[in-house]
C-alpha cells in the first residue's frame, strides 16, 4: 500500500482493520491516482534531467508533455504553453495529414528533421520516435537533438568545396591562357591581370629579378590605382618588404605590420592595403621573380586563395621558363641560318674564285697519305694512280 495512505489510515483509524467497508474502493483508487502522479513525477524527473529534447504526442496530434531541453529549444517557459495544442501547427513542419508517422507510417530513426520554435523559426534536429505507453496510452515519444552546429560545419565544408571547385577552374583557364601567349614579358601581365580580376584580390604587382644587381623590377601590375613606377622606383632591393624577403628566402610570404609600410616605395605598397602575401616564382632553386598580392578589404587574404594562387605561381615558372627556353632555342637557330647563309654565298663564292686561278692546286689521295700538284683537277682524277710522294709546289 502506498506510504501515504497508508498515514491517512494511521491517523484517522489507527487500525487498517477498522476501515469501514464502503471506504475500501475509494482507498483502492486514491492509491491508485497515488501510485501514477508518483510515477508521473519520477517521469518528469527522468525527462527534465535529459540532455536532448523529448515530447509526448497522443494519436491525436495533441502535445502531451515536452521536458526542459524542448521547451528551451523551442524557447517556451513551461509546458503549460503547448500542452494540448496539435504538433504541427506548433513544433512540427509537415502539413495537415501528412504526419510522417500517424499518417504515412513512416519509421524515424535518428532522421534529420526540421523543429518550429515559439517565434517561428526552424532548428535542424536529428530525431527519433518510438511508440510507448503513457498513463496507459498508447503514445509517440519523440527525441531530437539539435544540429545546428552540425549543419553549419556541413554547410562551410560545402561552401569550401565550391570555392576551392571554382579557384580551381580558374587556375586552370589561367594556366592556358598563360600558355597561350607569345613570350615571357607577355605570360607575366596576363598574370597580373588575370590574377586580379578572378582571384578576389584588389592589387596584382609583378617583379623580376634582376641577377647582375641581386634587385627586383618591377615589370607588370593590376588593379585599381596600380601602375608602374619610374625606372628609378621600379626597383625593390632583396629583403625589403613582403616581395624582397619572398625573393630572398626563396618562399611565400605573408606580410607583417613593417612589410605595409613602405616609404621609400609608396607606390608598391599604399596606405590602403590590410594584408599581402608575396609568392616566389622559382625553377629548382632560381628565381625568376616575384607575385605580390594585396588586399584592401580583409586583414587576411583567404587561404584557399592563398592555396591557388601558390600553385598558378609554380606553373607560370614553368611556362616563363619553357618560353625562355624556347627563345633561347630561336636564338640559336637564327645564328645557325645566318652563319648558314654566309656560309653558302660566301664560301661559294670563294670556291669559285678558286677555281679560276691558273695556280697548281693541292689534290689529296683516297688514303689521305700523299698530294701532288697538279694543273688539271679532272685528270687526277680520272687517274687516281698519278698520286705519289708529296713534292713542293713550285
Amino acid at each position: 500500500m502506498n506510504s501515504l495512505v497508508s498515514q491517512l489510515i494511521q491517523q484517522h483509524f489507527g487500525d487498517p482493520d477498522q476501515i469501514p467497508p464502503e471506504l475500501h474502493p475509494f482507498l483502492k483508487e486514491l492509491e491508485e491516482m497515488l501510485v501514477i502522479q508518483y510515477s508521473e513525477q519520477n517521469l518528469q524527473t527522468i525527462l527534465n534531467s535529459m540532455p536532448f529534447g523529448v515530447t509526448i504526442i497522443d494519436y491525436q496530434k495533441n502535445i502531451l508533455h515536452a521536458n526542459q531541453s524542448a521547451l528551451t529549444l523551442m524557447g517556451y517557459q513551461d509546458v503549460s504553453e503547448i500542452r494540448g495544442h496539435i504538433c504541427h501547427d506548433t513544433l512540427c513542419p509537415a502539413a495537415e495529414g501528412s504526419c510522417p508517422i500517424l499518417d504515412l507510417n513512416m519509421q524515424i530513426d535518428r532522421s534529420e528533421r526540421v523543429l518550429f520554435t515559439k517565434d517561428h523559426d526552424e532548428i535542424p534536429i536529428l530525431k527519433s520516435v518510438t511508440p510507448i505507453m503513457y498513463n496507459g496510452e498508447e503514445v509517440l515519444l519523440e527525441a531530437f537533438v539539435d544540429i545546428t552546429d552540425q549543419k553549419k560545419l556541413q554547410y562551410e565544408k560545402e561552401s569550401a568545396y565550391q570555392v576551392r571547385g571554382q579557384l580551381a577552374s580558374q587556375t586552370n583557364a589561367i594556366t592556358r591562357a598563360l600558355a597561350g601567349e607569345g613570350n615571357s614579358t607577355g605570360v607575366v601581365k596576363k598574370l597580373t591581370e588575370l590574377v586580379q580580376q578572378n582571384m578576389g584580390v584588389d592589387r596584382v604587382q609583378y617583379f623580376a629579378f634582376i641577377p647582375a644587381s641581386n634587385n627586383l623590377k618591377m615589370i607588370a601590375a593590376a588593379g585599381e590605382g596600380t601602375e608602374i613606377p619610374t625606372a628609378q622606383h621600379a626597383i625593390l632591393p632583396i629583403n625589403v618588404g613582403a616581395a624582397g624577403k619572398a625573393a630572398a628566402e626563396r618562399t611565400t610570404v605573408r606580410a607583417e605590420a613593417e612589410d605595409l609600410n613602405l616609404p621609400q616605395r609608396p607606390q608598391m605598397v599604399k596606405n590602403d592595403v590590410q594584408s599581402q602575401v608575396a609568392f616566389p616564382v622559382l625553377i629548382g632553386e632560381d628565381l625568376l621573380g616575384v607575385l605580390d598580392i594585396q588586399d584592401t578589404r580583409h586583414p587576411e587574404i583567404d587561404p584557399d586563395t592563398v592555396l591557388f594562387i601558390g600553385t598558378l605561381v609554380q606553373q607560370t615558372g614553368i611556362i616563363i621558363d619553357n618560353f625562355r627556353s624556347r627563345e633561347e632555342m630561336l636564338e640559336k637557330l637564327e645564328d645557325l641560318t645566318r652563319l648558314q647563309r654566309m656560309t653558302s654565298s660566301e664560301g661559294w663564292k670563294s670556291f669559285s674564285d678558286l677555281a679560276n686561278l691558273s695556280a697548281p692546286s693541292f689534290a689529296f689521295d683516297t688514303n689521305l697519305q700523299t698530294t701532288v700538284p697538279v694543273e688539271d683537277t679532272n685528270a687526277l682524277l680520272a687517274n687516281p694512280s698519278q698520286q705519289a710522294v708529296v713534292k713542293p709546289l713550285a
